[in-house]
C-alpha cells in the first residue's frame, strides 16, 4: 500500500496528522490536499463514517446508475409479470363468479323442486289427516253401535234368563232325575213343585271330575222363579239334608238368579271392589247388580264392566 498522498505525491508518515483514507481504494490523503481540517477528519473517523474520494465517487455513481437501471429493467419485468397475474386472476376470479352463480342457480331450482315436493307431501298429509280423521270417527261411532249391539244382547240374553235360577251345592249322582231334585229343593222351600211349573232344567257344562256342577232351573212363570228366590233368603241354613242327599254331608244349597255371561263377570268384579274398596253390600236383584258401601248410602246400579272400571278408579 502506497504511503504517499494521491494528490501532492508527498510522504505520509505514521506520525502524520490530518490524514484521511479512501475507503474504497484504500488511497492517503493529507487533510489539507483536501481543504479539510483536522476537526474534519477527527469528525469522519469519530462518527466511523465511509469516506470515498473524487475518483471513487465517480466510479460509485457510474455504478449506482447501472445498477439502477439493472433495477428499473427487473422492476419492469416484475409490473408486467404482476399485470398478467393480475389479469389471470381477474379472468379466474370471473369464471369462478360464473361458476358460482351457475351453482347458486342450480341450488335454486333444486330448492324450489324440493319446496315443491314438500307442498305436495304436505297437501297429501293434510289429505291423509282428513281421510283419518273420518276413519276415527266412523271407527268411534261403530265402536258405540258395537257397545250398544252387545249391550242390547245382554238385555236379550239376560231376558230370556227373567224365569230362570241357578241352584249350586248338590252333587251329582249317577242317572240322577234333575226335575226331581228340583222338585226336592222346593219342598224343603215349602213350594209345592209340579211339572208343569218348570219349562226345562238341567246340570250346567260339561262333567269334571271333583267338580260339581250347578242346575239351572227355567219355570213357566215368573213368580215361581221369584218365589224360589224369596223363600230361599227365608231359609237361610238350607243344605242337602234338606233334600234327602244323606249320602254327602250336609253342603249349603244357593239358589241364585240366572246371569248372562257379561253380567257373570260383572257380578265377579263388584266382589272384587267390595273386597277392596270397603263395600259392604251387593246383591243381585232381576238381573241387575247393586252395590252399597254403607247402610243409608246411595245403592249403586251395575250392568257393566266400565262401571266397575270407573269404581276402581276411585
Amino acid at each position: 500500500m502506497s504511503t504517499k498522498c494521491v494528490i501532492c505525491d508527498k510522504n505520509v508518515s505514521l506520525a502524520t496528522k490530518g490524514k484521511i483514507h479512501c475507503n474504497d481504494c484504500d488511497g492517503i490523503f493529507h487533510g489539507d490536499c483536501l481543504n479539510l481540517t483536522q476537526e474534519d477528519i477527527d469528525h469522519l473517523i469519530g462518527e466511523k463514517a465511509i469516506w470515498r474520494c473524487g475518483d471513487c465517487q465517480t466510479i460509485r455513481r457510474k455504478s449506482l446508475c447501472v445498477d439502477t437501471s439493472s433495477k428499473m429493467a427487473g422492476s419492469e419485468e416484475i409490473l408486467s409479470y404482476l399485470r398478467e397475474m393480475r389479469e389471470e386472476s381477474k379472468t379466474q376470479m370471473e369464471k369462478l363468479e360464473s361458476d358460482l352463480g351457475k351453482s347458486v342457480e342450480g341450488c335454486h331450482e333444486q330448492i324450489a323442486e324440493l319446496l315443491k315436493i314438500t307442498e305436495e307431501q304436505s297437501k297429501l298429509l293434510r289429505e291423509y289427516d282428513k281421510k283419518f280423521e273420518v276413519l276415527r270417527q266412523e271407527n268411534v261411532n261403530l265402536k258405540e253401535k258395537v257397545k250398544s249391539q252387545e249391550e242390547k244382547i245382554d238385555e236379550l240374553e239376560q231376558y230370556s234368563r227373567v224365569n230362570c235360577v241357578e241352584i249350586n251345592g248338590i252333587p251329582e249322582s249317577k242317572n240322577e232325575d234333575v226335575l226331581n231334585i228340583v222338585k226336592s229343593v222346593g219342598t224343603a222351600l215349602e213350594i209345592n213343585v209340579s211339572d208343569g211349573d218348570v219349562d226345562a232344567c238341567h246340570r250346567l257344562g260339561t262333567k269334571q271330575e271333583g267338580r260339581i256342577r250347578g242346575i239351572i232351573v227355567k219355570f213357566v212363570r215368573r213368580a215361581t222363579k221369584e218365589e224360589f228366590l224369596r223363600k230361599r233368603k227365608i231359609k237361610r241354613n238350607l243344605n242337602t239334608s234338606d233334600i234327602g242327599s244323606t249320602n254327602y254331608p250336609a253342603d249349603v244349597v244357593y239358589i241364585n238368579e240366572s246371569l248372562s255371561p257379561v253380567r257373570r263377570k260383572v257380578l265377579a268384579a263388584a266382589r272384587s271392589v267390595k273386597r277392596d274398596h270397603g263395600y259392604k253390600f251387593v246383591w243381585v236383584k232381576n238381573g241387575k247388580i247393586f252395590l252399597r258401601k254403607n247402610e243409608g248410602d246411595k245403592v249403586i246400579v251395575l250392568t257393566n264392566l266400565e262401571q266397575v272400571a270407573m269404581l276402581n278408579g276411585k
